[in-house]
């Protein structure tokens, strides 16, 4: 992470930043989870989520989002 940074809002910027420049398709990462919906809830199409471990915990958190934005996973 960046300290004193607002992840969600930069990460959620870039994606828009990155998406009115070009039409490839991102892939999502952060280890903050808010940051990773963030990210998620502003893209334009399906979004490719690269942020899964094998982690219980991580998986209990990512999954619902993976679900809520009908992305695509990279394990």
């Amino acid at each position: 992470g960046i300290p004193l940074a607002d992840e969600p809002a930069i990460l959620a910027d870039c994606v828009k930043l990155v998406q009115s420049l070009t039409d490839v398709p991102l892939s999502i990462d952060s280890s903050i989870v808010a940051a990773l919906e963030s990210g998620l809830s502003v893209y334009q199409g399906k979004p490719l989520v690269n942020s899964v471990t094998g982690e219980e915990e991580r998986l209990e958190q990512v999954l619902p989002l993976v679900k809520k934005y009908n992305a695509a996973v990279v394990a």
